[in-house]
């Protein structure tokens, strides 16, 4: 029989099974390409578990606007009460990283489980995002813990502001390619969706997150390595900004609330596939 000409995402893991025949097994589960091939012409374009992705969306809605909130929160602060102490910024400041940390765990487990996800999303989700993801989420709570703590000294030590430099261009690498799996696996949904505007959404977002992230950790970087520095390049800094603050006001009123609103349409008129249920021997 002629080999697969589309693709077609394993109903088990999610793997791409375009060019192999359809007489052979899926290569990561070992799922006969038969049983994806009958569940695909019955129900085209579903989703595996709609219901993960959409509570995935909205834990990413609520701590985009988490961020929000904590940002006019300092600003209104730093308007209207000149004699706030330092902790006070420092604890809002640490509130958004500590948050990430918290839910990055469930995000992750909902996410790489709402499918499908055909290669290469479904590698990177095995061999990228998730050894990634735990050490992110353990930076962040260390560099949050680091803020507070030097807030709470007397007076600033150099040494501690390195440290911090270094902790902060750490786990912004990090998120580069937390960012570029997230991408893999939202475009890849909107793709097998029939979704261009959203695929075209996801893949732009994702290139200014990508650009903001990079110019963050080089400016990260700078100030790690040259700690007596009085200022960072004010281009750099406005740039990042602005990238920073478009891409998630965008993605929180905009991208993940039509992910939600297209799990929420695929609870309603898709049936659970009947192989989702028994795990993959390789997971």
């Amino acid at each position: 029989m002629p080999p697969i000409p589309t693709d077609l995402p394993c109903l088990r893991c999610g793997y791409n099974l375009r060019t192999l025949s359809p007489t052979a097994s899926c290569p990561e589960c070992n799922l006969p390409i038969t049983d994806s091939q009958t569940y695909a012409a019955a129900h085209p374009s579903t989703l595996r578990r709609p219901t993960r992705l959409l509570l995935a969306c909205l834990l990413l809605i609520a701590n985009e606007l988490t961020y929000f909130i904590t940002l006019f929160a300092a600003l209104l602060l730093n308007l209207f009460h000149t004699a706030i102490p330092n902790e006070t910024f420092e604890i809002l400041s640490a509130t958004n990283p500590t948050l990430q940390a918290l839910l990055l765990p469930p995000i992750t487990f909902l996410l790489w489980t709402s499918g499908p996800t055909p290669t290469p999303a479904a590698r990177i989700r095995r061999y990228l995002w998730l050894p990634t993801a735990p050490l992110y989420a353990l930076l962040l709570l260390l560099t949050a813990a680091f803020s507070l703590y030097q807030a709470s000294l007397p007076s600033p030590v150099m040494r501690f502001m390195e440290l911090s430099s270094f902790l902060t261009a750490a786990h912004r690498f990090l998120f580069l390619f937390i960012l570029l799996a997230a991408w893999l696996h939202f475009s890849n949904i909107a793709r097998l969706q029939r979704k261009p505007f959203l695929r075209h959404l996801t893949t732009t977002l994702a290139a200014a997150g990508f650009l903001y992230s990079l110019l963050a950790l080089l400016l990260s970087l700078r100030s790690a390595l040259t700690p007596l520095a009085t200022s960072l390049p004010v281009i750099g800094l406005v740039s990042a900004a602005v990238l920073h603050f478009i891409t998630h006001l965008t993605a929180a009123l905009l991208l993940f609330p039509l992910f939600a609103h297209l799990a929420w349409k695929a609870r309603a008129s898709a049936p659970q596939s009947p192989f989702v249920l028994s795990a993959s021997p390789n997971d």
